[in-house]
């Protein structure tokens, strides 16, 4: 298994040269957006522009492939039960059980839309720090600050749980190949079985979770770490022309999606 969610891929390209408190607005109206627009034509033009961002963001291909896997379950799943739970004109039929046009066409449309919003926030973590991704969110929720909730600290914990995700992922792998190396098979038998022989994987992960967290937190301690202190930052977050431009081209993109819905 090699999973690259939560990891940042150093690079210099349009994306990476980004505010991120911009690019991280601009993805999330775009993904909030995807959902919103009902035309075919839309998913069409989201799947060029995510074509199009894969290729300025200098991304590996290879990369986006690899945070798609941990989720593939999920777009199958998707795929291959929604023809059964809409109705509509009925192509294939058998005792209670219909498959029907339209929910073949809503299948495959939430499949493509999972598949670019897992894209889209794949390549929001491939072209951003996650030090930097936290900053963004501290300043995003300074207005919370009104209602008393210190947005640092909620930045701290998305930043944190950034960080413990590959590192899981590795410990993860490090067990299933030191179990297996005991003579484990983990596809042997029925479903399960399957789920049994994941029960010497889960205990240790687990185990080895608190460990670090514990180890983490002794570690923020002798550094004297309080959440109600004003911290300095080594850069700070300025926006520049690129992100005019990003915000311009991101608007105009809506905009054309909103008039063409409007007219078909």
């Amino acid at each position: 298994m090699n999973i690259t969610l939560g990891q940042y891929i150093d690079g210099d390209s349009f994306l990476h040269n980004m505010d991120s408190r911009v690019k991280f607005i601009l993805i999330v109206i775009l993904i909030i957006a995807l959902f919103l627009f009902n035309i075919y034509l839309s998913l069409f033009a989201y799947t060029i522009l995510t074509i199009i961002l894969i290729y300025i963001s200098k991304i590996p291909l290879n990369s986006v492939i690899k945070s798609i896997k941990p989720l593939y379950w999920i777009l199958l799943l998707t795929l291959l039960t929604n023809p059964f739970f809409h109705e509509g004109k009925i192509i294939f039929s058998y005792s209670i059980i219909s498959v029907t046009e339209e929910g073949i066409l809503i299948g495959i449309t939430m499949t493509v839309r999972l598949l670019l919003l897992i894209i889209l926030s794949s390549l929001l973590t491939f072209t951003t720090k996650t030090i930097v991704l936290a900053d963004a969110i501290e300043d995003l929720l300074k207005p919370l600050k009104y209602f008393k909730i210190n947005p640092h600290t909620i930045a701290m914990i998305v930043s944190l749980g950034l960080r413990f995700v590959p590192t899981t992922i590795k410990e993860f792998e490090q067990i299933v190949k030191a179990q297996k190396s005991r003579g484990m098979d983990f596809d042997d038998g029925n479903l399960i079985k399957k789920i049994k022989n994941f029960i010497p994987i889960i205990f240790p992960l687990i185990l080895l979770t608190f460990k670090r967290a514990e180890e983490l937190s002794l570690a923020m301690e002798a550094r004297c770490y309080t959440e109600n202190k004003i911290r300095t930052r080594r850069k700070k977050l300025k926006m520049t022309v690129i992100d005019y431009k990003a915000v311009l081209f991101v608007f105009l993109f809506i905009l054309t999606l909103i008039i063409l819905q409007s007219c078909i």
